[in-house]
């Protein structure tokens, strides 16, 4: 498959892998910190060199629009001049680098070559690999996320993403380009010595964390405020409502020990002949039977997010959103990460 477009499609078994670098300024890592797990890897480094030759294909390209269509050749790709942006825009802080890989036995993709360089674009099922990958580095990013004090969270944004697909029939890597490409995301994060290693393995591997897609548009700070703010809305009503009922028997069999008088009150409510269900009330069976250590803390900030959500849905008050978006996805990240740890924790006796 050399010269221009001999194949102009592509039909088989295949690898995909991905590549994203994001930049922040609170992890600030003393030495390279790197996990592996299953499908992939990410390396946390204040080094702009190892994260270009790390986080970035050796032949890193991502066409312009006017490339593909035919326009003049994008400049050369150069890791020199990538690794000074990088410099500039990490400034005192690092890089999180993601590697993920996933072979697939059958793939398709329309081909064409640019300059030299294979374009792919994937068709059907394939579509649907390219935004699992997608899934799996919010995943990624979500763990590392919980993984740090919430009281350390500066944000960090895309540096860089590149998806390439490798075939059997030629050494050289495709370059995966889709016409809508996610956005950038920003994702808090903290400190490199308070990420606890143990936790970010445990909510990589959690079975609990889900919803993906809507954690990308919640923590996703490129997306406008007011799909971001129903995307973790939507997801802080999902975490309830899966938990509610399960911590409700645990606090009434007494497995959290000692009612907290918020609770007292939820359960003397829940008592009376014309209760009505509350999402205040099983929020704040969730955070207890999730072993919240601030539940009045918790409740004020609740009520505050519904509050906004109330003026949004009813009044259509849209004059604070990007408020309403980082309330709700901060509430959203404290919910997470209530559950994680609990998921997480030795089950009771």
């Amino acid at each position: 498959m050399s010269g221009q477009t001999e194949l102009p499609r592509y039909s088989g078994a295949a690898t995909i892998i991905r590549y994203a670098v994001y930049v922040h300024r609170g992890i600030i890592p003393a030495e390279d910190w790197r996990e592996t797990f299953d499908g992939g890897s990410v390396l946390v480094t204040s080094s702009p060199e190892r994260a270009i030759a790390e986080g970035l294909p050796p032949a890193a390209h991502r066409p312009p629009i006017g490339s593909i269509l035919g326009g003049p050749p994008p400049p050369a790709w150069s890791a020199d001049g990538a690794v000074e942006r990088l410099r500039a825009r990490r400034r005192s802080g690092g890089a999180v680098c993601i590697r993920l890989e996933r072979a697939c036995s059958h793939v398709e993709m329309t081909l064409g070559w640019r300059d030299a360089v294979g374009l792919g674009f994937p068709i059907g099922a394939t579509e649907a690999e390219v935004a699992d990958l997608v899934s799996e580095e919010t995943r990624v990013l979500t763990a590392l996320s919980l993984s740090i004090p919430a009281n350390q969270s500066p944000e960090f944004g895309l540096f860089d993403r590149t998806t390439l697909v490798r075939i059997p029939t030629d050494d050289r890597p495709v370059s995966v380009v889709t016409i809508t490409p996610p956005t950038a995301s920003a994702w808090a994060a903290g400190r490199e010595d308070t990420v606890d290693r143990d936790r970010f393995r445990g909510v990589l591997a959690a079975e609990t964390l889900s919803d993906l897609g809507l954690l990308h548009s919640a923590f996703d700070h490129t997306v406008s405020p007011l799909p971001g703010f129903l995307a973790a809305w939507a997801a802080i009503e999902r975490v309830i409502n899966g938990a509610f009922q399960a911590n409700l028997a645990r606090i009434e069999r007494g497995a959290p020990g000692i009612i907290h008088p918020l609770i007292a009150k939820v359960l003397e409510r829940r008592t009376a002949e014309d209760y009505r269900p509350s999402i205040t009330d099983n929020f704040l069976l969730t955070c207890f039977g999730w072993g919240s250590d601030d539940l009045e803390a918790d409740a004020r900030t609740f009520k505050q997010v519904n509050r906004l959500r109330q003026g949004i849905y009813h009044r259509g008050d849209l004059a604070d959103l990007h408020r309403a978006r980082d309330e709700a996805s901060t509430l959203l990240r404290r919910l997470l990460t209530l559950q994680m740890t609990t998921s997480t924790s030795p089950e009771e006796s």
